[in-house]
C-alpha cells in the first residue's frame, strides 16, 4: 500500500475545495499541490479524479464527501481522502485554518493516510485571538 504523508504531501485539490489561493498557501507550507481543474479540466468526473489521484499518488482534498466516500470505498488502496466539511459559512474552515489542520493531520498520521478518509474539520483548533 502506498503511503501518503501529510505534511509535505502530494495533494489533488478538487474544484469544490479551493482555488489558486488555497494552492499557493498549501504550497507555501511545503505541500505539492495540483489543481484538479488544471490536471483534468473543468467539471471532471469524480471517478476520473480518483483515478488520477491513484495514478499519481495524490491525496484528494474535497468538500464532496458523499461521492468520493463511495468511490474510495471501492478503491481501498487510494492515496487518501481529505474531506473539508462546509455547512456553516461563518464557521467554515478558511485557508489558514486548512493549512494548520493539515499540519495536525501530519502529526496524527505519521504512517500516512493511504486508504483513509480524514475529516479535516476534526483537526481544526480555533485561533484563540
Amino acid at each position: 500500500m502506498r503511503k501518503t504523508h501529510v505534511p509535505r504531501s502530494m495533494l489533488l485539490l478538487d474544484e469544490c475545495a479551493g482555488d489558486h489561493s488555497l494552492r499557493e498557501a498549501l504550497s507555501a507550507a511545503g505541500h505539492d499541490v495540483v489543481l484538479a481543474l488544471e490536471a483534468l479540466g473543468a467539471g471532471a468526473d469524480d471517478a476520473d479524479l480518483l483515478a488520477y489521484a491513484c495514478e499519481h499518488g495524490r491525496a484528494i482534498v474535497t468538500t464532496n464527501g458523499l461521492d468520493f466516500g463511495a468511490l474510495c470505498a471501492e478503491a481501498p488502496n487510494h492515496p487518501g481522502l481529505i474531506l473539508i466539511v462546509r455547512d456553516d459559512e461563518q464557521n467554515d474552515l478558511k485557508t489558514p485554518d486548512i493549512v494548520r489542520a493539515l499540519a495536525r493531520v501530519g502529526s496524527a498520521h505519521g504512517a500516512g493516510i493511504a486508504g483513509k478518509t480524514i475529516v479535516l474539520n476534526a483537526y481544526h483548533v480555533a485561533d484563540p485571538f
